[in-house]
C-alpha cells in the first residue's frame, strides 16, 4: 500500500470539507412568525391553503403563523399557533393561510405592529375566566439565556435563537397559577407548562409592565449555521 498517497489523498479531503464548512460562515437560516392582528371568532374559516383542510375556531383566538421555510414558493411545512382562553393548540400546514376565502400574510409590504401584552376576553359562560395576556418578548433568545419557571425553578430548553410567547392563563392571580411558554425556533415550535411569571437571567419579566411593546411581524427567527449544528 502506498501510504504517502494515503495520507495526501486524507488532507486534501479533510481541506475540502473545512473549506466547504468555513465557506458557509455567516449562512442565515430563518423562519417568518407573523401575528394576525385581528381576533378571530367562531365563525371565521381558517383554512390551510386554498380549498385546503380547516382549521377549527372554537372561541376568540389569537392567530400566530409561522413560515418555517419562507424562501419557498410552493408546498413548505408551515405552523398554526391558536392561543384562546380554552387553550393553545398547534396544527402543522403546508400552504398560507385562507380567512374566509382570502390568502393571508403572503407577500406582505406592510408590517403589523402587534402590542404585547394583548389582553384576549374569555368565552367562558361560567365566568371563572375573564381573559387571558399574551406576551411576546421582543428579542430572541440565545443559548447564552437561562428560562427559568419563576419560582419554581425548572429550567426550559432554549434553542440558538427563540421566540419567546409567554401566556398568562390566570392574570388575576398573584400567586401560582397555570401559564404557558409557547417557544419558536429553527428547531420547532412547542408550548410547556408553566405556574409562576418567567425569569430570564435572573430577573423576572413580563409581571406588571404597563407600558405596552409594540412587536414588529413578521418577526424573523433566525439560525445560524454554527448555531445549528450544536443539538442536532
Amino acid at each position: 500500500m502506498n501510504y504517502p498517497r494515503c495520507v495526501f489523498f486524507l488532507i486534501g479531503l479533510l481541506c475540502i470539507v473545512m473549506m466547504s464548512a468555513f465557506s458557509q460562515i455567516g449562512y442565515e437560516d430563518y423562519s417568518n412568525v407573523f401575528f394576525y392582528p385581528h381576533e378571530l371568532e367562531p365563525m371565521d374559516l381558517l383554512q390551510d391553503g386554498q380549498g385546503g383542510p380547516a382549521i377549527k375556531i372554537t372561541g376568540k383566538t389569537v392567530l400566530v403563523w409561522v413560515d418555517i421555510e419562507p424562501e419557498m414558493d410552493f408546498a413548505h411545512p408551515t405552523c398554526y399557533i391558536l392561543i384562546s382562553s380554552g387553550g393553545i393548540r398547534i396544527e402543522k400546514g403546508k400552504f398560507w393561510p385562507v380567512l374566509n376565502g382570502k390568502t393571508i400574510l403572503m407577500n406582505e409590504i406592510s408590517k403589523y405592529a402587534f402590542l404585547s401584552p394583548c389582553s384576549l376576553e374569555s368565552d367562558d359562560a361560567s365566568g371563572l375566566v375573564d381573559w387571558i395576556d399574551i406576551y411576546i418578548y421582543p428579542h430572541e433568545l440565545t443559548l447564552r439565556d437561562k428560562l427559568v419557571d419563576g419560582l419554581s425553578g425548572d429550567q426550559l430548553k432554549v434553542y440558538p435563537n427563540t421566540l419567546l410567547i409567554w401566556v398568562d392563563l390566570l392574570p388575576g392571580a398573584k400567586f401560582v397559577h397555570p401559564t404557558a411558554y409557547i417557544l419558536v425556533s429553527k428547531h420547532g415550535t412547542r408550548v410547556e407548562k408553566g405556574m409562576w411569571w418567567p425569569e430570564l437571567n435572573g430577573k423576572i419579566i413580563c409581571y406588571g409592565e404597563k407600558n405596552k411593546i409594540g412587536v414588529v411581524s413578521p418577526f424573523k427567527v433566525m439560525r445560524l449555521l454554527l448555531d445549528s449544528m450544536i443539538d442536532e
